[in-house]
């Protein structure tokens, strides 16, 4: 019985790295995109989020933004801050 739960959690390892290694995958590419974005249109996927998220709601305050992005409130008033100028 030791042996199976052994080469589970084996197993289970495994899994874990592979998914953590997509992960980083996908956080590495939307880096780059976003960098491609803010260097041809000056503007960042956080910012282009923030953006569309307004449009489709209308007026909101900062804490239902907050929310709805999934980005802490202090992140999102530089956000607010850099569409502004």
């Amino acid at each position: 019985m030791k042996k199976k739960s052994t080469k589970k959690a084996a197993t289970n390892e495994v899994y874990n790295k592979r998914i953590i290694q997509g992960l980083r995958s996908i956080m590495q590419q939307m880096d780059i995109h976003s960098r491609k974005l803010d260097k041809n249109h000056g503007i960042t996927v956080p910012q282009l989020i923030c953006l569309y998220e307004i449009y489709e709601k209308g007026a909101t305050t900062l804490s239902l933004l907050s929310k709805n992005v999934h980005l802490a409130s202090s992140t999102l008033v530089g956000i607010i801050d850099r569409l502004e100028e």
